[in-house]
């Protein structure tokens, strides 16, 4: 399924910092992340997970409503509660935004890199960055050695192959 996004849609993400997304089917997306015993990267441990994300046209949406072309899918993981921003939380250069879904109710919100998102429930991120983005140390990042377990060092280019879209 395509979805079109439309210069309101771009509008209204800038000056909220966020938008909700109706009509997506999550659910397979979901059952996947729900099997997966990881919180970082789940898609590098199962290919599934990566595929289903690119079947859902994430990335397009993301560089869409960005406004950036091409964007980088660069890291994915599984937050449970708190309050949670890409520009103090995550560890990667470039990043322009981030699809987050609710793992209970199915909901689909874009986040904008500086906006701020409160969690209540367990929610899958999904971080989307400029071409191309670098490993950053961040201690604010709950992640913030994750990277190196697939030996990146700060500063390395993320490079997953098949991401850039």
């Amino acid at each position: 399924m395509r979805y079109l996004v439309t210069d309101d849609h771009i509008v209204h993400f800038r000056k909220e910092g966020l938008i909700e997304f109706e009509g997506l089917e999550l659910q397979p997306l979901v059952d996947l992340v729900k099997k997966e015993p990881f919180h970082f990267n789940l898609s590098i441990h199962n290919p599934e997970i990566q595929k289903a994300i690119f079947k859902l046209k994430l990335p397009q949406i993301a560089s869409q409503l960005c406004k950036q072309s091409p964007v980088q899918f660069v890291f994915d993981c599984i937050l449970k509660t708190g309050a949670y921003s890409l520009k103090n939380n995550a560890s990667c250069s470039q990043l322009q935004c981030a699809a987050v879904i609710n793992l209970e109710n199915l909901k689909l919100t874009f986040i904008y890199y500086d906006f701020e998102i409160l969690i209540a429930e367990p929610v899958f991120l999904i971080g989307f960055a400029k071409f191309p983005a670098r490993y950053i140390f961040n201690d604010e990042d709950p992640y913030k050695h994750a990277l190196k377990e697939f030996g990146f060092s700060y500063s390395d280019v993320i490079h997953y192959a098949s991401t850039r879209e």
